[in-house]
């Protein structure tokens, strides 16, 4: 009951309702789904904007250009300008 009341507070919705399952096989709370969809949704969204980024931290010059770098600042006016990548309200 203890890690179920600490997973509540997290995004780990999958685990979550295996725990339940498990303490209550005859209960199939709704809630959980709903949220979990949520949960879903929100990373594919994330994923979509991270996925610019990622795929320049795979190519080996970038990496080797920013392993140099130690300020944020520095590494944002790379990114910027080596590879238009603009600034959004979640990444950068």
């Amino acid at each position: 009951m203890v890690k179920l009341n600490m997973l509540q507070k997290t995004n780990m919705l999958d685990y979550i309702i295996d725990i339940r399952k498990l303490l209550y096989p005859s209960e199939e709370p709704e809630f959980l789904k709903t949220r979990r969809s949520t949960v879903v949704s929100t990373l594919q969204e994330l994923q979509g904007e991270s996925a610019v980024i990622i795929k320049i931290m795979s190519t080996e010059e970038a990496m080797k250009q920013m392993d140099t770098m130690r300020d944020s600042k520095a590494l944002i006016n790379y990114l910027t300008t080596q590879y238009d990548v603009r600034r959004s309200n979640r990444i950068l």
